[in-house]
């Protein structure tokens, strides 16, 4: 949801209903680009959500995460949070952080949910030494550890250095799971078949193709009626890092 929405109101705050908050966002930019609400981020949503998982147990981290909004939906059930993405939006994500907790904060009976909402937002570089990069995480990446990234493999030169920041994310037994709309489908594949070159064992958990009911500024939707959406697990082989063995 744009900003501009009313104040947050206690009803459907329960956590045992497990449903996320209801999140505001400021969006910047052309539609549906990084500091936008991308539509395969609500898709990715849905998928996370279906598992029934015990968020208060994970921990998540989110590449590329714009306006911030699926990082706080996650973190509002209970998830440790870290939102990333380049310096440049860095900005935009911790103002919709502290838009959303000042909202929850003014909300006069959601005193049990004060504690929700604490998203760590860290610049995470792709091309840069994870090493270096890492410091700024606090990332452990065990088993439950999970990267989740909506519309990361739209420009093939970034296939590379994503792989690599994803294989040392997930190298402690973290799971990933990426979605996308389809732009150039041999390119998407073609990311696929490279992590699976790799060592990354890819699986499509949904497609959805949902129908176009506006022209895009790019012109991808010209002369279509549907898009394809997908989402994709990307897993590592767990390493026993006292033998070495897999």
């Amino acid at each position: 949801m744009a900003s501009g929405a009313p104040p947050l109101e206690p009803r459907g705050l329960d956590r045992g209903l497990r449903r996320p908050l209801e999140i505001v966002v400021r969006q910047q930019g052309k539609r549906e680009t990084g500091g936008w609400i991308w539509e395969s981020s609500r898709v990715l949503e849905g998928v996370l959500l279906s598992e029934r998982l015990e968020w208060e147990r994970v921990a998540v981290l989110e590449l590329g995460a714009g306006s911030g909004w699926l990082a706080m939906r996650l973190a509002s059930l209970g998830a440790r949070v870290t939102a990333t993405d380049r310096a440049g939006m860095l900005p935009l994500l911790r103002s919709n952080v502290a838009l959303n907790q000042k909202r929850l904060l003014t909300c006069a009976d959601c005193a049990d949910l004060v504690d929700l909402l604490q998203v760590h937002v860290a610049a995470l570089e792709w091309e840069e030494d994870f090493a270096s990069a890492q410091a700024g995480l606090a990332w452990a990446g065990g088993a439950d550890h999970l990267v989740i990234g909506s519309d990361l493999v739209y420009l093939s030169e970034s296939h590379g250095p994503l792989l690599a920041t994803l294989a040392n994310l997930l190298a402690g037994g973290a799971r990933c799971v990426l979605s996308w709309e389809e732009r150039k489908p041999w390119e998407e594949a073609a990311f696929i078949e490279e992590a699976c070159r790799r060592g990354f064992t890819c699986k499509l958990l949904m497609e959805q193709l949902d129908e176009i009911t506006e022209a895009l500024w790019d012109g991808r939707h010209d002369g279509a009626t549907h898009r394809r959406i997908v989402v994709w697990e990307l897993l590592l082989p767990r390493v026993d890092e006292s033998s070495g063995a897999l």
